[in-house]
């Protein structure tokens, strides 16, 4: 099992894939934009690894 934080905007995206890996037995943590996602890397230290979208609603591009 692994701890994943899905960024996502839109609500219908971000529910489905969320439903999809908790189904596959993975903790998923949620953001809606940017900043949070960031706050959240830091926050559950998932400082390994993590993927972003880089155009995203607050917070663009790549830090």
């Amino acid at each position: 099992m692994s701890r994943i934080l899905i960024v996502e905007d839109d609500p219908a995206i971000l529910c489905g894939l969320r439903d999809n890996l908790e189904f596959e037995s993975h903790q998923v943590l949620t953001a809606t934009d940017g900043e949070a996602g960031y706050r959240a890397v830091w926050r559950c230290d998932l400082t390994r690894r993590a993927a972003f979208q880089v155009f995203a609603p607050v917070q663009e591009g790549l830090k």
